[in-house]
């Protein structure tokens, strides 16, 4: 008889930071984020609420930068003067997601069955929705 049992444990947090420019400012995000917050995240983004769905991707990017650069990013992506435009946020946003999701980046091991897997599965899905 076959034992229907298989252990799970979650790898090390990556320390590499996540950075990126905007306007010419750099700023840096954490280097990873549960997955449980991710998810919460797509959820939020897809919802059919357009204000619960914004709130989301707003919300989203505020967490995730690293509290020294988050007041100066919150104030440049409502800075009237330049004008941060929507779809540069969901961009923005996209980038993000396909970071964290494609994180960590060890390969997976075959299956008992011989099938494999990239790893990679969640990254479409997950970039598709910002």
């Amino acid at each position: 008889m076959t034992q229907r049992h298989k252990v799970f444990t979650s790898k090390p947090k990556v320390q590499t930071p996540v950075t990126f420019e905007l306007d010419g400012e750099e700023f840096t995000a954490v280097p990873a984020i549960p997955g449980a917050k991710l998810l919460d995240f797509i959820a939020d983004a897809d919802s059919d609420d357009g204000g619960r769905a914004s709130q989301a991707l707003i919300d989203f990017m505020e967490s995730v930068i690293v509290p020294d650069d988050r007041e100066r990013f919150s104030a440049l992506i409502r800075d009237e003067d330049r004008v941060i435009e929507i779809e540069l946020l969901a961009e923005i946003c996209e980038w993000l997601v396909g970071e964290y999701a494609a994180r960590p980046t060890e390969s997976s091991k075959p299956s008992a069955s011989g099938s494999k897997r990239s790893g990679r599965g969640s990254t479409e899905t997950a970039s598709s929705v910002a």
